[in-house]
């Protein structure tokens, strides 16, 4: 399977992950559906970032390997132009990933509805370039 081909796959799983958060968002908010909306939103960010990777080495970019450094190169290529919320949500992606107490936990429905608007954007932005 060449790059093309797993950029395809991959950007078809991230908008079945943008749906999946988009159905716990819709769905009463208690403890068991915001640590679902967590485990989604980790879920979802990691696909965007390695989409994003991915869409890079299709563009000839390799070597370009954090999340961080794919942000800021997506950010340069017109793909993730809004940089501070996909930091933010790498940082917060961070934190859920060690978290041992509850003081962000509210951030996460937030998180989530912002996630789900970039990954559209995302989205959006790889497929017109991949035409």
């Amino acid at each position: 399977m060449d790059v093309k081909d797993r950029l395809l796959v991959n950007l078809a799983d991230l908008e079945k992950a943008k749906t999946r958060l988009e159905e716990v968002l819709r769905q009463e908010r208690n403890d068991f559906m915001r640590d679902s909306t967590v485990q989604r939103f980790e879920f979802g960010f990691e696909l965007a970032w390695k989409t994003g990777k991915l869409f890079l080495e299709f563009l000839g970019k390799v070597g370009v390997n954090s999340p961080r450094e794919v942000i800021l190169e997506l950010a340069g290529n017109e793909v993730m132009k809004d940089t501070e919320k996909w930091l933010d949500f790498l940082e917060f992606r961070n934190w859920c990933a060690h978290m041992y107490g509850e003081e962000r936990l509210g951030e996460v429905y937030g998180m989530a509805e912002n996630l789900v608007v970039e990954v559209g954007k995302e989205v959006g932005a790889i497929e017109e370039r991949i035409k």
